[in-house]
């Protein structure tokens, strides 16, 4: 499990193929909490709904950019 502290402002971009905002920070679950995102594959076979994750290509690389920079 990874885990990072951001500042507040803070966005996240990356993580591969998601079905979600191009922020993945600004992305909210059915109950409108924070979105957490799971790496891990699977081909669904072209069936992916909105909010589907993760879809078919999870890469481990996210960029996070604040006011300081990156």
């Amino acid at each position: 499990m990874h885990q990072a502290q951001l500042r507040t402002e803070e966005r996240i971009y990356g993580l591969g193929k998601r079905a979600s905002t191009l922020n993945l920070r600004a992305a909210k679950d059915e109950q409108q909490q924070i979105k957490i995102y799971r790496m891990w594959n699977y081909d669904a076979a072209g069936m992916y709904p909105p909010g589907s994750d993760p879809m078919y290509l999870c890469i481990p690389v996210y960029l996070g950019l604040n006011s300081l920079g990156s």
